[in-house]
């Protein structure tokens, strides 16, 4: 026998983790383009995985400010805006 709930949870898994996927692109995208890591600069691969941790650590750190700061105005900061308001003063 089927149980007609279950398909209602398999939805929910799969919207659940195409949100987790959507989450990962925006990672990947902040990282490239927002903390400028699109081209890496470095040759050796010893020296490109120190440039990809000092480039995680960088988005794990303003992500932790964000969280830490976080208001009803600021429920929708963006990572780019969060940024702009570091650079600016």
């Amino acid at each position: 026998m089927h149980d007609a709930g279950s398909g209602n949870d398999e939805c929910h898994r799969h919207r659940g983790l195409y949100q987790k996927r959507w989450n990962v692109e925006l990672f990947i995208d902040d990282l490239k383009i927002t903390l400028g890591m699109a081209v890496l600069k470095t040759l050796s691969s010893a020296m490109i995985r120190y440039q990809l941790l000092a480039h995680i650590i960088a988005y794990n750190l303003l992500r932790a400010l964000m969280n830490h700061s976080k208001s009803a105005e600021a429920e929708s900061a963006s990572f780019k805006g969060t940024i702009d308001r570091l650079s600016t003063g």
